[in-house]
């Protein structure tokens, strides 16, 4: 009865929603991942600080800079990825949003370090900004990668394997994260 109905309901509405309530939807869908993957990072990063001063195990001390330092390299090799690939020509929109993701990850960085921060939390730190950075190169890596209509823009256009594969690592993502 439902679908039959979902038949009758009027084109409107579903401009409306798809214009509206959608976008504001799906970024707070997005605000609350980002919100719950920086619980993750503190719940990590504090859970190794404390195998840290529990047993000053050198194990640990590499465990959390190991994983910091690779999920920024994993970071700017994204975003390496995205200029070569995503970046060329006149694909202007491309540039202006890895670049602004660059900014945008490595202020977060920089403030996870501040003073001020450190003051009032003093776990706060790198681990956090990097699974930060991660995550939102990832982002606007699969955002660039999806962009329909420019060849030049997207070589990625008409490669099933290509596809799949972004699909597959798109997978693996939401699953770690």
């Amino acid at each position: 009865a439902f679908i039959v109905l979902s038949f009758l309901i009027p084109d409107k509405f579903f401009l409306f929603w798809g214009n509206y309530m959608a976008l504001v939807g799906g970024m707070l869908f997005l605000l609350l991942g980002l919100v719950l993957l920086v619980d993750l990072a503190h719940s990590w990063a504090e859970y190794c600080l404390a195998q840290i001063e529990d047993s000053d195990s050198r194990f640990w001390r590499v465990v959390l800079i190991g994983s910091t330092l690779g999920m920024y390299a994993a970071s700017i090799a994204m975003t390496v990825i995205q200029y070569v690939l995503f970046a060329r020509g006149n694909c202007s929109m491309n540039q202006a949003v890895i670049t602004i993701n660059l900014l945008f990850w490595i202020a977060i960085s920089v403030i996870s370090v501040n003073p001020t921060v450190q003051e009032h939390n003093p776990k706060a730190g790198l681990a956090q900004a990097a699974m930060v950075a991660v995550y939102c190169t990832y982002l606007t890596m699969s955002a660039v990668s999806m962009e329909p209509d420019n060849k030049n823009c997207n070589p990625l256009l008409g490669g099933q394997a290509l596809r799949r594969t972004s699909v597959i690592i798109g997978a693996i993502v939401t699953m770690l994260t």
